[in-house]
Parts: C-alpha cells; structure tokens; sequence
C-alpha cells in the first residue's frame, strides 16, 4: 500500500544528474515488455463488463476506432480489467508475424526478429 509524504520532497534542479537510459539497456531490457501483450485487445464497459474483443493485427496503425465516443473508456477498462501474459521467453503471434500488418496483407513484420537484430546491431 501506498502512502502519501506530507513533506521531505525536493524542487530543486541538479544539472548533474542524467536522467539518460544508457543504449545497451534501451536496446535490452527494454524488450522484455513484449512477453507481456496479449494477442486481442478488449473492452469493458463502465461496469467491468466485457464489450468485445479485437485482434491485435487489425488494430495496428488503426486509429479510427479511437474516434468513436467511449471507446477509449471501453479500452482503457479493457486494460484494467485483462491480465497481462507471463513473463517468458515467448511472444503472441499477433508481435511475431503480424505486427504493423496492412489489412490486404496475409503477414506482417516479425517483432521477436527485430528484437534479435536490434540486439546484434547494439552488441
């Protein structure tokens, strides 16, 4: 549980501290988030019920739906109300094979092969 301080908060500004992510970390550890995206996106309404379901793959590069009144509400409850996958090594096929697919296509890029060149690229 979370508890609030009523002081002891600093508002100063040090120039010396870098708030930069070194790029071996970015190029890394910032990947490990990929196990955890679920291959359907949901929706939920106000009252946590479930709405409807979307394939990851016909949401990419999509936005349309974001549009519509509610559904934002509706995906955010998607989020609050859906696990996300376990951390392993594996990947939804929605990541590693269809993502950023144009809806006439049959296949999209491979995220985990992006993931493996990005790493051979930094080292």
């Amino acid at each position: 549980q979370l508890h609030h301080q009523s002081g002891g908060y600093w508002h100063g500004y040090d120039p010396t501290v870098t708030t930069s992510v070194s790029n071996s970390f970015a190029a890394a550890a910032f990947r490990q988030g990929h196990t955890f995206v679920q291959s359907t996106i949901d929706r939920f309404n106000k009252f946590h019920e479930f709405v409807t379901s979307e394939k990851l793959r016909h949401l990419f590069m999509q936005p349309f739906l974001l549009y519509q009144p509610g559904v934002m509400d509706e995906l955010v409850g998607g989020m609050i109300n859906r696990q996300s996958q376990s951390y392993d090594p594996f990947m939804t096929e929605e990541l590693a094979g269809h993502l950023f697919q144009p809806p006439e296509a049959e296949f999209g890029q491979d995220l985990a092969s992006i993931n493996l060149q990005r790493g051979r690229d930094q080292g």
